[in-house]
């Protein structure tokens, strides 16, 4: 993962999530710390 502080003040967090469990850590992670979350895009598709 790449985190970027954007000019706005908000913080963006980049790279690969391999499956829906991953994705879900991850946003487990985001919600214990007590930030708000403002978007999830998916900007790839990678099929095995």
């Amino acid at each position: 993962m790449s985190i970027t502080l954007e000019e706005n003040g908000e913080t963006l967090l980049t790279g690969p999530v391999v499956d829906q469990a991953d994705l879900h850590g991850l946003l487990r992670k985001v919600r214990d710390l007590g930030m708000p979350l403002l978007s999830v895009t998916c900007t790839e598709v990678h099929h095995p």
